[in-house]
């Protein structure tokens, strides 16, 4: 798999995160829009053992989720990376990235649609996704101590 060269125990990385962000299709079926719910922040606490599996400490980030489109403006290029781009760019020097990652899903989410003469793929819709297993947080800007 694509995170196999990066388990290796003499791995200079080991301990670092590995972050892969991936802008593509994912397949051919298109989102549709469901009534809006309201969201809640939870904050969880992590511990970090001694010994770190070789699974840790990766951040894939993906465009959509499994077997859906992933859409684009044909002028701005496509609305994830648009929504990354925006949220590192604002808030990159005080967040952590999966704080900022989960605010691009949102964006996402909520402020896209597709506008297509298609009927079939007007109106629709895209969620990314990321999997995690990051033992700590990732901040692009850390502070100096």
């Amino acid at each position: 798999t694509l995170t196999e060269p990066f388990k290796r125990s003499t791995n200079s990385l080991l301990g670092k995160p590995k972050i892969f962000i991936f802008q593509a299709c994912r397949g051919q079926k298109v989102m549709t829009s469901h009534r809006k719910l309201p969201m809640k922040d939870n904050n969880e606490v992590i511990n970090i053992a001694s010994h770190i599996p070789a699974e840790a400490d990766f951040l894939l980030v993906y465009s959509t989720i499994p077997g859906y489109y992933a859409w684009r403006n044909s002028l701005k290029g496509s609305w994830f990376i648009q929504a990354l781009c925006d949220m590192l760019r604002d808030h990159a020097h005080e967040w952590d990235l999966l704080r900022i990652l989960t605010k691009v899903n949102r964006r996402v989410a909520m402020d896209y649609y597709s506008n297509c003469t298609d009927p079939y793929m007007n109106q629709r819709q895209q969620i990314p996704v990321f999997v995690s297993t990051l033992t700590k947080d990732v901040k692009l800007f850390p502070k100096i101590k």
